[in-house]
């Protein structure tokens, strides 16, 4: 936007171009805004989908949420 913005103060730009050149700059940042955003929600969701799974799959037959003396479910090294 800073390029465009620059091009339009120094009058490199008709002036009946100007608002089409910003819509459609506009259009694809919002776009690419959008995008990275469901890319970060579908990475947060294989993280939590892959910690659960860990958690509940650990120990079948006892509550997975119970603490135990010295157990450790989820350990920092699942994490990465």
């Amino acid at each position: 936007m800073t390029r465009v913005a620059r091009r339009i103060g120094a009058k490199k730009v008709e002036e009946s171009r100007v608002l089409p050149i910003l819509r459609g700059n506009t259009r694809f940042s919002i776009s690419l805004s959008l995008v990275g955003m469901l890319v970060t929600l579908l990475a947060a969701e294989t993280i939590v989908g892959k910690l659960s799974s860990k958690v509940l799959s650990t120990q079948a037959g006892l509550v997975p949420f119970v603490a135990q003396v010295g157990v450790q479910q989820i350990q920092a090294l699942d994490i990465s």
